[in-house]
């Protein structure tokens, strides 16, 4: 078993990977706005940690509050920017760097553990869930260490500094997030019985019960929180439902995107013949060095379970959200499940291993180039899948610059009261903020800035124009963040209707008399 306090030979190589995981994650953070999922976190920023937890046990979230409670705590050390706001999943993602390294160098050995942190760190997907001010990177950390320490408790035996951090990880991870707690509770579990009925761990069952209802009674508010949010804010989210989820094909595709999402991520497309290739290379050289290291039976016991894991996980994320909310296009799955991401590292670094030397270094150079690909397009915001996170600052400079004293900004989803908050001083100062219910009781004439987000579930395709208020007329518009030519004529063939040209506009608007 890793002996934490021990782990002090973190050479000047691992230093220097974590240095440049750091420079990557830090690189233009406040060069992309914050995308609508990410501004809930802006609605809590006016309050203390205190009063943040009384306001958030009155009116939920549908999350659980921990990010939000580190991101508020953060916010009252640090002025307000967007670093600091994104601080909180930037730190959670060097946490990821570190422990793949110390996990992959206990599995593997050091020159593999410096592999795995190398190409952790250098992934564009990696960056992008690791600046985005949300809580996947926290309860990927989490749920990761969590499962490494349920592997070492079941096949090494009771140890109680251990068990007593298994129980507080646990527990945290319920407090960070749903489907990782979901997640947790499956496959630790499913782990330790494997192991019971195999008479293969002398971990005490009265014991791992213990644990389990520890952190049951931990996570029982939460209970309150889900049932408030249902009955009493009538949360849509929970009211869709369906234990048939969607087709077969849907989740075969959802199933294996989690693997295109964590290798190629969100800026290299599938019609990135160079790109593609390259990573073809590596995923294929990964898929026969599994296969071999099973037929030869020379993998290690914890590999073999870091790689059920990592299907496990994607398997169940899928089928989760498949079930859970239908109407998630698969192209957002796979940061839901993120814990699943270190260990597709790990399976393909332990699988490369197995390659003869010269397949093994063409691969690793092919996964390097596709890397670097990834990561220039990703801090460019070009050639992207999902447009949500590549919006910049230009809309709002353009309502700043293009805006005058007397006019007011609607207050919506897509620019909310934190938002308004947050951006006033800088962007906003000539405005007065008005609520949708205020539209109509404006006066004739009134100027109007509206934000408006395009959008593709799956059943209904949203352009930015449509959201546009009844009673107003378009004076001007400025449109952001097109969507991919080949993206839009393939989603249209897909979903057969059409999509929208641009992710996000903003509107002068003037009202009718």
């Amino acid at each position: 078993m890793i002996n934490l306090k021990k782990i002090k030979e973190y050479d000047r190589v691992f230093l220097s990977i974590l240095a440049l995981a750091s420079c990557l994650l830090l690189f233009r953070i406040g060069y992309r706005t914050l995308w609508m999922d990410e501004t809930a976190v802006l609605l809590y920023l006016h309050a203390s940690p205190v009063h943040f937890i009384i306001e958030y046990f009155k009116f939920p979230d549908n999350h659980p509050p921990l990010y939000y409670l580190l991101v508020v705590i953060t916010l009252h050390i640090l002025p307000w920017s967007e670093f600091a706001v994104r601080l909180v999943s930037v730190l959670a993602g060097l946490g990821i760097v570190t422990f793949v390294f110390i996990y992959t160098k206990h599995l593997l050995g050091k020159t593999y553990a410096y592999n795995a942190a190398f190409f952790t760190a250098l992934s564009s997907y990696f960056v992008l869930i690791s600046q985005t001010a949300r809580y996947h990177s926290l309860a990927a950390l989490l749920t990761f260490v969590v499962f490494y320490l349920t592997h070492q408790l079941v096949t090494t035996g009771y140890d109680r500094r251990y068990y007593r951090l298994f129980i507080v990880l646990y527990a945290l991870v319920a407090w960070t997030d749903y489907p990782h707690f979901f997640y947790s509770i499956t496959l630790t579990n499913a782990t330790f019985f494997y192991y019971r009925l195999r008479r293969k761990t002398v971990f005490p069952i009265k014991k791992w019960f213990a644990a389990q209802m520890v952190v049951a009674l931990t996570a029982l508010p939460l209970v309150w929180l889900i049932y408030h949010r249902i009955v009493y804010q009538g949360d849509n989210g929970w009211g869709m439902s369906n234990l048939l989820g969607n087709s077969s094909s849907h989740i075969l595709v959802g199933i294996l995107f989690h693997i295109y999402s964590f290798f190629f991520g969100e800026n290299i497309l599938p019609w990135n013949n160079g790109a593609l290739a390259g990573g073809g290379i590596v995923l294929v050289g990964g898929l026969a060095g599994l296969f071999l290291g099973i037929k030869r039976k020379i993998f290690p016991p914890m590999y073999i379970y870091s790689v059920v894991l990592f299907f496990s996980l994607i398997i169940l994320n899928t089928l989760f959200f498949n079930i859970a909310n239908p109407r998630y296009n698969f192209i957002v799955l796979p940061k839901y499940g993120f814990v699943a991401y270190p260990f597709f590292i790990i399976t393909l670094i332990g699988a490369l291993r197995v390659l003869p030397l010269r397949w093994r270094q063409a691969c690793f150079i092919a996964w390097f180039g596709v890397a670097v690909f990834g990561l220039y397009n990703f801090y460019s915001t070009s050639n992207y899948l999902n447009g949500s996170y590549f919006n910049t600052f230009r809309s709002m400079e353009y309502t700043r610059d293009n805006s005058r004293e007397g006019e007011y900004v609607a207050i919506t989803g897509n620019l909310n009261q934190g938002v308004y908050r947050f951006y006033k001083e800088k962007y906003f100062y000539k405005l007065e903020a008005v609520l949708p219910e205020q539209f109509n009781t404006l006066p004739a004439h009134a100027r109007l800035w509206f934000f408006s987000t395009g959008s593709d579930d799956l059943f209904t395709t949203h352009s930015t124009d449509a959201s546009v208020p009844a009673g107003y007329t378009i004076v001007k518009q400025y449109d952001s963040v097109p969507l991919d030519p080949t993206l839009k004529k393939l989603k249209e063939k897909i979903l057969h209707r059409q999509s929208y040209t641009y992710k996000y506009s903003v509107f002068l608007l003037e009202k009718n008399k």
